[in-house]
């Protein structure tokens, strides 16, 4: 194993290419048994181990050499042990020959350099320390180890734009590539990259924490991509790719192409990307988004599942499907004609800008329309649910629900229980149903629609001569209809159904022209 030290210097030491030193050209300085030193300008070079020499001063074949030392103006730069050349070896091969062939092991290389360098350790399974400044570190085969002297929220790592990680700590931006693993002070990261082809990148760790994490990246091809048990980042990029995180919080971009995306378990982020995407949350408290924020594909139709979990969901442009699973989720639609599904849980949908669909499922649910034709459906328990700008339809459910259609033409239907229906702004139409329900129509004219088996129903702000009581099965005309006055309201009643209309009089309510039949 070689052993590489970088000494920092106050002094400007300018470039040189060791590899390309020729030996026949430098002028010795000094031989001992021990120590052979070489100058060439301002360089120094001093070869250490065990040397013999014949009656002509020349080296033998039984010399060894263990390691060398590199010298500017006096200044110790680079100091390098466990090398084992013979004095064979010497005799037949360049420096770089040689140089390469005892780096190809397992090696260490510590650098306390002050500016950017360039190390490549060539094969081997190597370990890397490298100095301050924006260094570029390529590992080369084998499976290499880069220590960055950073803890806690002093670094930051990600993927490059074509290949390799990038590295920010206190230290400076590194680059590496061929690197298998960043140890930082208190984590430590296993980076896996693929090619053009299609690959299999699987985890082999189990460490479930915070400490081991994963980093792979699939680059070209339909990938097959499965994290381990630490804190995952994994990415699809180009190609149709299969992405598993583990049992952590998981990092997940698709990338380009149709992906399947499986968070499992943990507070995961995920990321369809470009492509028509399926993404799977699992359990855990998950981010999904269809695309990338600010994206501007409109082609791509996306699946999101969240699972289990307190989830976000998040449609973006596309038509996309998104249902929340178990547990109380938020679900945004954004621009395209999406479909949302709350399922169980107390959860949160929001519309997009275009005609969405929106079902709340089971729990007390908020669902809210955008500027689109929105159709709004609370399901079970009490909901809350708010049409927004467009003509939209909202139905309530189950449960004692609160229907406000906001502005637009639309149509409201209370459902089962006691519910309040608000028409907002617009020429709506209102529908308690079951239950005892209270109807305001707001501003325009509105219509309020009865039929037998509605239940007790009141309507607070009826216009005459502008609003209109529907009335369908039950009565055909105003003669099946009994008027009443209560105070200040009239009770209208037939069949089975009883409606109160809040400030007005018999005089202006029983005229037909305030029904429709």
């Amino acid at each position: 194993m070689v052993n590489i030290v970088v000494t920092a210097t106050a002094n400007y030491v300018p470039e040189y290419d060791l590899y390309n030193l020729d030996l026949d050209a430098v002028r010795l300085v000094s031989t001992t048994s021990s120590a052979i030193t070489a100058a060439f300008g301002d360089f120094s070079l001093t070869l250490t181990g065990s040397f013999q020499y014949d009656f002509n001063g020349a080296l033998t074949q039984s010399s060894v050499v263990r390691g060398f030392s590199f010298q500017y103006s006096g200044s110790q730069i680079v100091t390098a042990t466990g090398f084992s050349l013979s004095g064979y070896d010497l005799s037949r091969y360049d420096f770089a020959t040689l140089i390469t062939r005892e780096m190809a092991g397992a090696d260490t290389f510590t650098s306390a350099w002050n500016s950017g360098e360039y190390i490549e350790t060539l094969g081997g399974n190597d370990t890397i320390r490298a100095g301050s400044g924006n260094d570029t570190i390529d590992g080369g085969t084998g499976y290499d180890t880069v220590m960055v002297r950073a803890t806690g929220n002093e670094w930051s790592i990600a993927w490059g734009y074509s290949r390799g990680v990038e590295v920010s700590s206190p230290d400076g931006e590194d680059t590496l590539l061929n690197v298998e693993r960043v140890q930082f002070e208190d984590q430590t990261a296993l980076i896996a990259e693929g090619g053009a082809g299609n690959d299999r990148l699987i985890s082999t760790q189990t460490v479930i924490g915070n400490s081991l994490w994963d980093m792979m990246n699939g680059r070209g091809g339909d990938d097959t991509i499965q994290g381990g048990g630490g804190r995952d980042f994994l990415i699809g990029e180009r190609g149709n790719d299969l992405i598993k995180g583990g049992a952590n919080h998981d990092y997940i971009s698709g990338g380009d192409g149709n992906d399947i995306l499986h968070g499992q378990a943990g507070n995961d982020k995920i990321r369809g990307f470009s492509g028509s995407d399926t993404i799977y949350g699992g359990a855990g408290n998950d981010t999904l988004y269809a695309d990338f924020e600010n994206s501007v594909d409109s082609d791509s139709a996306d699946r999101l599942y969240g699972g289990a979990g307190k989830d976000l969901l998040v449609g973006q442009r596309s038509a996309d499907y998104l249902n929340g699973g178990i547990d109380k989720d938020t679900l945004r639609g954004d621009a395209g004609q999406d479909t949302l599904l709350g399922g169980n849980g107390w959860d949160r949908l929001l519309a997009g800008a275009d005609n969405d669909l929106l079902r709340g499922g089971n729990g007390r649910d908020y669902l809210a329309g955008h500027s689109g034709a929105d159709v709004l459906d609370g399901g079970a328990h009490a909901d809350r649910l708010f049409g927004g700008g467009g003509n939209d339809t909202l139905k309530g459910g189950t449960g004692t629900d609160l229907l406000n259609g906001g502005s637009g033409n639309d149509l409201l239907f209370g459902g089962g229980g006691n519910d309040t229906l608000l028409g907002g702004t617009g020429r709506d139409r209102l529908l308690g149903q079951a239950g005892d329900d209270q109807l305001t129509g707001g501003a325009y004219a509105d219509t309020f629609v009865f039929h037998q088996g509605y239940g007790n129903d009141t309507i607070t702000d009826f216009s005459v001569g502008q609003d209109r009581i529907q009335i369908g099965r039950g009565a055909d005309g105003l003669d099946d209809l009994t008027f009443n006055t209560l105070g200040d309201d009239i009770q209208i009643t037939f069949a089975d159904v009883t409606i109160l209309v809040e400030n007005t009089t018999l005089a202006e309510l029983e005229n037909a022209d305030n029904f429709l039949f």
